[in-house]
């Protein structure tokens, strides 16, 4: 069985957070593509979210941007085929109340120790 290379979407504000992480991901044979800034998503949503396999999502700052952003995403894979898998993480421990509000856009929730 051949694994196939993934197309990674990485949403992430802290710079230094975000390089480890496309670290991880590509010493597994995937190809990352990072987004620091939300206009430029918001910009290229359509071409950035159709290019991808995976969207990551860190809500460690929980930001009312980054939420916006969520609900976009959300409403962009319910109308789009293939759709993307949504993930969103936080270095920040989350009551089940945002984790379960994560989930209403369509995404999991993962916590990063």
């Amino acid at each position: 069985m051949v694994n196939r290379m993934a197309h990674i979407l990485l949403l992430d504000s802290d710079e230094s957070h975000a390089s480890a992480l496309v670290r991880a991901i590509e010493r597994h044979g995937h190809e990352v593509q990072v987004l620091h800034n939300w206009t430029k998503v918001g910009i290229a949503l359509d071409r950035s979210l159709s290019n991808c396999d995976v969207i990551v999502l860190d809500l460690s700052t929980n930001r009312v941007d980054d939420w916006a952003l969520l609900r976009a995403i959300g409403v962009w894979i319910t109308t789009h085929i293939p759709r993307p898998q949504v993930l969103c993480l936080s270095r920040v421990h989350r009551e089940p109340t945002f984790r379960l509000e994560v989930e209403k856009y369509g995404a999991r929730f993962l916590h990063e120790r």
